[in-house]
């Protein structure tokens, strides 16, 4: 007799190709696995089964699983199939991660595989590091020059993640990311945020997130390697109205050819910021638990201004801020780099409570 079949998908499949292995320290790539963008697993080991009508299911091997989809013995540009868990959302992108290299590659794409349905990732190589341009008043997404981001997507994408997973994917994102700034003035604070605050206090993951701002760009061509901070002049502003930045937990920040002035720190900022020094705090969160050095913040300050910034708080200990640099734990490395009209209440212009203080010219 004729018999028709019904075949039915079970799982979903991700395919995608390694790179050249330009990344690798040494060896071969062991294993890859992915996550989603917020670190959530993605399910890779699958139970397939049939019901007593005949039915048939797809189940995790673990509902709470660490399956995640994985895959094994890679070399270089060789191409691999994952069959996952069906019907998946890359929630915030996904976050690739050699196991035998302790390195990942974060790629900002929101993705979604259906039951049956083949998702290409394309070549995944690691993020060695990511370029943004960034120009006053842009609405791009900092992908060049003509498309140049502003003001909001910096706000955005430094964004603090209080779930420690997400935290987690926020390193990934943002570490070796250089920013490249086109003259002009640019107020990072808000009402509701008076500084830029770098932060990953909550991230489970050790040592530093280096980021980096190049100022005096005249923005005609990629990262402007011939840009002069005097002809361009990048200036972060705080308007008289906010702070402008605090670096802290796993930050590394460069510095480079960037104008910090006319910051301010009220009592009442105070108590909104809580960070003293109105145009740059370095320090920790001391309610993070985990004290080790190789979560302290880092920041290099190479030829830069430090102009006209004021701290006008008195703290009932009468102990002083720092109008343009308070150094509360880490480290700061100074080049080239002037400071001019900043006041402060009864401490100076640079406050430091640390002995590792070290300045170029």
């Amino acid at each position: 007799a004729d018999r028709t079949f019904d075949f039915k998908h079970a799982v979903s499949i991700i395919r995608f190709q390694m790179g050249d292995n330009s990344f690798k320290q040494s060896g071969e790539i062991d294993r890859l696995s992915l996550y989603s963008g917020v670190r959530g697993y993605v399910l890779g080991d699958v139970l397939c089964s049939f019901g007593e009508d005949g039915e048939f299911t797809a189940t995790s091997v673990e509902k709470n699983a660490s399956r995640y989809a994985t895959a094994e013995d890679l070399s270089a540009n060789e191409v691999a199939y994952v069959a996952v868990w069906p019907d998946y959302t890359f929630e915030e992108g996904f976050i690739a991660y050699y196991f035998n290299e302790q390195r990942s590659a974060y790629y900002e794409k929101d993705l979604t595989i259906a039951r049956g349905e083949i998702l290409n990732l394309g070549n995944i190589q690691d993020k060695m590091r990511t370029d943004f341009f960034i120009k006053p008043g842009a609405k791009g997404d900092g992908s060049s020059w003509e498309n140049a981001a502003g003001e909001d997507f910096i706000r955005a994408f430094f964004e603090k993640k209080e779930d420690s997973g997400r935290a987690y994917a926020h390193c990934q994102k943002c570490e070796n990311t250089n920013f490249y700034f086109a003259a002009g003035t640019y107020i990072l604070g808000a009402a509701d945020a008076p500084k830029l605050d770098l932060y990953w206090g909550n991230a489970p993951k050790s040592g530093l997130v280096p980021i980096k701002f190049y100022g005096g760009c005249a923005a005609t061509e990629g990262t402007d390697k011939t840009r002069n901070p005097e002809t361009y002049q990048t200036i972060f502003s705080g308007e008289s109205e906010y702070g402008i930045l605090s670096v802290r937990n796993k930050a590394d920040l460069t510095l480079d050819g960037i104008t910090l002035r006319d910051a301010v720190i009220t009592a009442d900022l105070q108590k909104k910021d809580g960070f003293y020094g109105a145009a740059l705090y370095i320090g920790m969160d001391t309610s993070v638990a985990n004290k080790d050095e190789n979560f302290f913040p880092r920041v290099r300050i190479n030829n830069c201004k430090f102009i006209d910034n004021k701290e006008t708080v008195q703290l009932s200990n009468d102990y002083g801020c720092g109008s343009a640099i308070n150094l509360a734990t880490g480290k700061v490395y100074v080049n080239n780099t002037l400071f001019s009209g900043n006041i402060s209440y009864n401490r100076g212009m640079i406050h430091t409570a640390v002995k590792d203080v070290q300045a170029g010219t």
